[in-house]
């Protein structure tokens, strides 16, 4: 009888082991979706403003037309000099 009680109890303990492993999954996926998320929204604002400072739109309208127009000749021209640096990292001379 004892034997049986025993087997009983490390079976339930081995699926309460399962159970929480899966609920740890669970819980590590939110956390990891919530910094994706922050990360791409942090970027698609940093775009969106960037595209508005050079382009001077003010509308999603006025930025999807200007997308379409430009998209396609920047996906197939889309080659940076090697002199090229970022604005940030010009100096004034």
């Amino acid at each position: 009888m004892k034997e049986k009680s025993i087997e009983a109890k490390l079976q339930e303990i081995q699926r309460k082991k399962t159970i929480l492993k899966k609920q740890k999954h669970e819980l590590q996926k939110r956390v990891n979706g919530g910094e994706l998320r922050k990360e791409r929204t942090k970027r698609l604002i940093e775009t969106g403003a960037i595209f508005e400072k050079y382009f001077d739109c003010h509308s999603i309208e006025e930025a999807e037309q200007i997308a379409l127009q430009f998209g396609a000749m920047v996906k197939k021209q889309k080659i940076i000099r090697d002199n090229y640096v970022l604005r940030k990292y010009q100096t004034e001379e």
